[in-house]
């Protein structure tokens, strides 16, 4: 072999050596992205879904207060509380540093920021603790929705509207009479009601021929139509036919 044909097979290797090193340090570098890729992924799934610690505790808020559907501010608001509410914690996350506890208020379950929550013992002011009651009353009502609705009804079989109220009352520890107009003059009248409280109505024009129970925000859960159901008196039918409310405090 000539000097000139061995020069060139001498580059001709070199250059496939470099080439063949350089697509071999390509694809380490590649592995590499998409491990650390995997991992930063790993890490953010981690962060944006807290778990959740039981708790059974009473809190006092120290402001009006949202209730939300998440732990975010970012959520929707299902509720605004009243400052000094008392409420039931049932859980608690932390997210950035920032505590938040899954309550029972006014009726329904959500998330309220702890910066605004003072525990409370649980032998609170009456106030505080027919607020309370009220909650669990319409926790209870809540648990029939969806049974059907049936004249004359006191059981889960069926109920007719203050059967039902009769019946939920009941698995709350409070005995109330059976009939609408009986329950009406059992309790005392309330411009201001709050959760727990009764909802009269009128639809015949004369005498109260409806109750139902008040959930907060304008809203009811009641035996009518074809079901125990929640519904809101803020306008519509029942709004038409609202007489009064009551309460037991």
């Amino acid at each position: 072999m000539n000097m000139k044909a061995l020069l060139t097979a001498i580059a001709s290797s070199t250059l496939a050596l470099t080439f063949a090193f350089g697509s071999a340090k390509a694809a380490e570098n590649d592995n590499n992205t998409k491990e650390n890729t995997k991992v930063k992924t790993v890490e953010v799934t981690q962060v944006s879904n807290p778990t959740a610690t039981k708790v059974n505790s009473r809190f006092k808020t120290t402001a009006s207060l949202n209730l939300r559907s998440n732990a975010s501010t970012s959520s929707t608001v299902k509720t605004t509380v009243a400052s000094g509410t008392v409420v039931k914690a049932s859980a608690k996350k932390t997210i950035d540093n920032k505590t938040w506890y899954k309550v029972t208020a006014n009726g329904k379950v959500g998330w309220m920021s702890g910066a605004y929550l003072s525990k409370t013992s649980k032998s609170v002011t009456k106030a505080s603790a027919s607020n309370d009651s009220g909650s669990d009353i319409v926790d209870q009502a809540l648990k029939y929705i969806g049974i059907p609705y049936r004249y004359g009804g006191t059981t889960t079989s069926g109920f007719d509207c203050s059967g039902f109220t009769q019946y939920v009352f009941k698995q709350q520890g409070k005995s109330i009479t059976r009939t609408s107009r009986s329950q009406r003059s059992e309790t005392r009248y309330t411009s201001n009601p709050q959760a727990g409280d009764l909802v009269f109505f009128t639809q015949g024009g004369g005498s109260i021929d409806h109750v139902a129970i008040y959930m907060g925000d304008g809203k009811i859960v009641h035996a009518a139509g074809s079901q125990v159901q929640v519904q809101s008196i803020n306008n519509g039918y029942w709004n038409r036919y609202l007489h009064s409310y009551g309460t037991f405090n």
